[in-house]
């Protein structure tokens, strides 16, 4: 698994999109479900489109951890983390991209 934070990092306290990505053992995208984990405690389910690729909505906390374990016989003892939340930084979200659009901050 690979995880694509919204503008590179996670920031504390802020609410965040996370793209993430699953492949096989020899690099083909797989769709697949894993549990989404904030210290240790189960808090979501997600999963991948049929291109190995999904996201998900998460507020970290300063101290607390993420991590995904994937729901199948072959990868469930598996641990992915995911980043540790940075402290102070702003979070940018765009919920419609346009190709050939541009974006500008002053």
């Amino acid at each position: 698994m690979n995880f694509y934070t919204e503008g590179g990092y996670l920031s504390n306290s802020l609410s965040s999109f996370v793209g993430f990505e699953c492949f096989d053992e020899l690099g083909s995208p797989v769709s697949m479900k894993a549990i989404l984990y904030y210290d240790n405690v189960p808090i979501d389910t997600i999963k991948t489109n049929s291109y190995g690729q999904g996201r998900f909505l998460i507020k970290p906390t300063s101290g607390k951890r993420f991590s995904c374990k994937p729901i199948d016989k072959q990868s469930s003892a598996q641990t992915f983390n995911l980043p540790v939340a940075k402290l102070d930084i702003p979070v940018l979200t765009m919920n419609d991209a346009i190709v050939q659009d541009t974006l500008r901050s002053w």
